[in-house]
């Protein structure tokens, strides 16, 4: 499941490597659907050679919510403290956050614009956290999304369909707002006729979304996953050993 890429980009100085990206898949804030949506885009990522840092973070009971939009936003609180822990060890790992993607399907795309854009209450903005320099929310960009002046300056690329039953598809009646407000540049939006909802990593978001992610971001080799399951949050860290062989090491730290 975890592999260590040859990786493509080039160092930066101090010898942390570009490109890099968050991955959060969807599940309705009932589970967490990474080996579907999440992981396959990670290792497709990771197979070019950016850094791929798999976030699994809470849902059902542990969110002590009931209410579908109390989850989310629950739910949305676990993305603050994996970007901060992915800031305090871009050393020690080996690669830099700056400029870093945050993809995102169905639930995972409701949190990765909630992160990204200021009209949320645990944005980044309002927690002294890096915006990323572009979101992939596919099939998850929040159909009622408000762009305010800070909010310039960030890409979006996005995958609906015209036929998922679940909301998403409203989207298309802002996205020539969002264009107008971002600019046409940095909105890849693109709706499809009878694709409904869950489609996961295919042929609609992955040659494109690669192709966006490599026009924004650089390359690396590190893939990450991160769990912030109820009081703790795993990291597994994948990083070749040459000398000795080996292919991975393992670590657990208290959130």
């Amino acid at each position: 499941m975890i592999r260590q890429g040859k990786g493509t980009g080039d160092p930066v100085p101090g010898g942390a490597r570009e490109a890099r990206a968050v991955l959060i898949a969807g599940g309705g804030f009932d589970g967490v659907a990474s080996y579907l949506e999440s992981i396959p885009a990670a290792m497709e990522l990771h197979r070019r050679g950016y850094s791929a840092f798999v976030l699994v973070y809470r849902v059902n009971v542990e969110l002590h919510e009931t209410e579908p939009q109390a989850k989310g936003g629950e739910a949305s609180k676990d993305v603050l403290p994996a970007v901060r822990y992915l800031i305090g060890h871009q050393a020690e790992y080996g690669y830099t956050m700056d400029g870093f993607g945050m993809f995102g399907f169905s639930a995972g795309g409701l949190m990765t614009t909630a992160y990204a854009f200021s009209d949320y209450k645990d944005c980044c903005h309002k927690h002294n956290l890096p915006r990323p320099a572009a979101i992939f929310p596919i099939y998850g960009l929040h159909w009622e999304l408000k762009v305010h002046e800070e909010d310039k300056g960030l890409a979006i690329f996005s995958r609906v369909g015209r036929d998922d039953p679940t909301g998403f598809a409203a989207v298309e009646k802002i996205i020539p707002d969002i264009r107008k407000a971002l600019g046409q540049e940095n909105v890849d939006i693109v709706m499809y006729d009878k694709l409904g909802h869950g489609f996961g990593w295919d042929r609609y978001c992955g040659r494109g979304l690669a192709a966006g992610c490599s026009r924004i971001l650089g390359g690396a080799s590190e893939m990450l996953i991160c769990s912030s399951r109820i009081s703790t949050v795993v990291c597994a860290a994948v990083r070749h050993v040459r000398k000795r062989g080996r292919t991975g090491e393992m670590t657990v730290w208290d959130r």
